[in-house]
């Protein structure tokens, strides 16, 4: 597995200060809750820093994972400023996990605005087809944050292998399953993990030469 780095002070100057920005140091304080822990203002701090990736990199983003669209419209609006797109890959399947019945006529409608940056694949990101459209696709963010399993993860870090800039794998400081997919496929891909202290997303970042 590749080490899990705490101290996120090897990033780029501009990348410490986004989390700087969005820490959780102060929410954390009086949180009690380990699934809330390091979460409160998460979705401003993944489009921010999908904004910091995208003015370094060259490349798409994609969301793994979308459920209603909430973190989906702000990644969206990220990729309309850059002049991307944003791939989301869900299947909505109700009965499956946080998906009901409706959220993928929220998710419409949240991010209606951003349409034309948005590619939507309606299947597990598991799917063969799923891994026929994304390959050898230039991608510079992405956000895993769909099925909080072992397998699931391990098959999405697969998915998004060839991505340049950053890699959120949400949830990672306290499911261990996600965290250990991350770390072996880190390993095998040259990326290094950095879970910061007050956050719950892990950031998984490509060595360049």
């Amino acid at each position: 597995m590749a080490p899990l780095e705490r101290n996120p002070d090897s990033l780029p100057k501009s990348a410490r200060a986004v989390l700087e920005d969005y820490s959780e140091a102060e929410t954390n304080h009086t949180c009690t809750d380990r699934h809330l822990y390091g979460g409160y203002r998460q979705r401003e701090r993944v489009a921010a820093l999908a904004d910091w990736t995208l003015s370094e990199f060259e490349g798409d983003l994609v969301e793994i994972g979308a459920c209603q669209g909430l973190c989906s419209r702000m990644l969206a609006e990220v990729a309309a400023r850059h002049g991307r797109k944003l791939i989301v890959i869900d299947p909505w399947v109700p009965g499956t996990q946080d998906c009901e019945g409706e959220e993928y006529e929220a998710f419409l409608r949240n991010t209606s605005e951003f349409k034309k940056h948005l590619e939507v694949i309606r299947e597990p990101s598991s799917a063969p087809v799923v891994f026929e459209k994304m390959r050898d696709r230039p991608l510079a963010f992405v956000f895993v944050d769909g099925l909080h399993t072992f397998d699931a993860c391990w098959s999405d870090f697969n998915l998004v292998r060839n991505v340049n800039g950053i890699v959120i794998a949400d949830d990672a400081r306290y499911n261990m399953e996600v965290l250990m997919a991350a770390r072996i496929r880190a390993r095998q891909y040259g990326w290094r993990v950095i879970q910061p202290p007050d956050m719950r997303e892990a950031l998984l970042i490509p060595e360049h030469p």
